[in-house]
């Protein structure tokens, strides 16, 4: 047992060279059989050491790994509680912004005069004196008479396009009609000087012949010769009336 003893008292570190030892002795059986209790012994305490300290790292690394989680966790859970958060506070700002109103689209300009209601082809009286058959046939009649001068053409299709949807026709149309709604007669040199304040020599003259053929056209004014009077019962010039007082 004194051998026992010192085997306990032994420092774990030191088993190789107890083991190196005994392989040099000279032993009888006695002494044999005592020494392989005591190695038993020393497996024991070495075992027992060795497994506390993994068991102590072990601990030390496991409170180590849960104290970093809980840190981890705690942050993550931060970021998991404000991402929520100021998702509901940037959709409820959305919410609570007001809408500016939508703004009226402007109608678009119809290509083609067939498109056009046959009521805006009234060139005189009341179009709601008149049932659909009448206003068809008298469409028709009007379209008949679409100059076959192309630019004349052009601005005869732009005049009716325009005033449907409740637009200004063209420039040279609108500065001519004002013209002969402020002076009620006018004459092809009236309508050429008012031009050349704009445009050039060529183009005043040319605009002037397309305006006077226009205007008696769709009846806006009565034409004689070189000279215009407006049609007092013109619905068309009432309606050029109506889209220039437009803002």
């Amino acid at each position: 047992m004194g051998k026992q003893k010192a085997v306990n008292e032994m420092p774990s570190t030191d088993i190789e060279s107890v083991e190196a030892l005994l392989d040099d002795l000279d032993l009888g059986d006695g002494d044999v059989a005592e020494l392989e209790a005591a190695e038993e012994v020393i497996e024991d305490i070495v075992g027992d050491d060795i497994a506390d300290e993994e068991v102590q790292d072990l601990e030390l690394q496991l409170e180590r790994e849960e104290a970093y989680n809980e840190q981890d966790g705690g942050a993550s859970a931060d970021m998991n509680t404000e991402a929520p958060a100021q998702a509901q506070a940037a959709k409820a700002a959305t919410n609570k912004t007001p809408r500016a109103p939508k703004v009226a689209g402007v109608p678009r300009t119809p290509r083609d005069l067939a498109t056009v209601d046959a009521a805006f082809f009234v060139l005189e009286g009341d179009a709601a004196d008149m049932d659909q058959a009448a206003l068809d046939a008298n469409k028709a009649a009007v379209m008949a008479t679409v100059p076959t001068q192309k630019k004349i053409a052009e601005k005869f299709e732009n005049l009716f396009s325009a005033l449907s949807v409740g637009k200004q026709p063209s420039v040279y149309v609108v500065q001519a009609f004002k013209l002969l709604d402020a002076k009620k007669t006018l004459t092809s040199t009236d309508i050429v000087a008012s031009f050349k304040g704009s445009y050039k020599q060529g183009t005043a003259m040319s605009q002037a012949g397309q305006i006077m053929n226009l205007f008696d056209v769709v009846k806006i004014a009565e034409r004689t010769k070189n000279t215009l009077v407006l049609n007092e019962n013109s619905v068309i010039a009432e309606r050029i009336r109506t889209a220039i007082s437009k803002p």
